[in-house]
């Protein structure tokens, strides 16, 4: 008799840890998107973007006055930093890898006959230590690359004496790499106009 009144209780005990167990574990209504998005800004302070951003590929085209290039679609451009010995600039950024360019042409003086005579060529070639310096052609002119690699980064530029008028591009960020791909792809689409 003790034996079958224990049997009962094991099995009222497993009954009620089974019913407990299914109320526990019972699934619950979901959230719909509006109180989804509601909990998500309270929690977050703002409200929350949760579509993808997307991100362009391939390159876009610039145009300008006095040159052209292609350069990542994926870059978000600035608005031309015209300065007063600036007859062009074109400035962009990229964030992954982040890297800044940074494109200008100035009239050169009547004093100014050779590369050399720049200001940004004449500061790197002084630098020597810090600046690697080589010969460049694009678009069929002679030009002069700067590469300089330190604990700040990496910083690669390019500088040209066509028709009375420097044009220089520099890029700068810390990816090495993805720096020298990235100007490869600005000098071997870069036209003088």
């Amino acid at each position: 008799m003790k034996k079958i009144i224990f049997a009962i209780f094991l099995l009222l005990l497993a009954a009620l840890l089974i019913i407990v167990f299914l109320i526990l574990n019972r699934s619950a209504n979901g959230l719909t998107q509006a109180e989804e998005n509601q909990d998500l800004t309270r929690i977050l302070g703002h409200p929350a973007s949760l579509k993808d951003k997307v991100i362009p590929t391939g390159n876009v085209l610039f145009k300008g006055k006095y040159y052209s290039f292609a350069y990542p679609a994926s870059a978000t451009k600035y608005k031309p930093n015209q300065v007063d010995t600036s007859l062009e600039s074109f400035d962009f950024d990229m964030s992954s890898p982040r890297i800044y360019a940074v494109s200008e042409v100035i009239v050169a003086t009547p004093m100014q006959k050779k590369l050399d005579d720049n200001s940004g060529v004449r500061m790197r070639q002084a630098q020597s230590s810090l600046y690697q310096e080589l010969p460049i052609t694009v678009d069929n002119k002679p030009g002069l690359s700067f590469e300089k690699n330190d604990a700040d980064g990496v910083e690669k530029s390019g500088f040209f004496l066509v028709n009375g008028k420097y044009y220089s591009f520099s890029l700068v960020g810390s990816d090495k790499q993805s720096i020298d791909g990235l100007f490869l792809q600005l000098m071997s689409s870069l036209k003088f106009l």
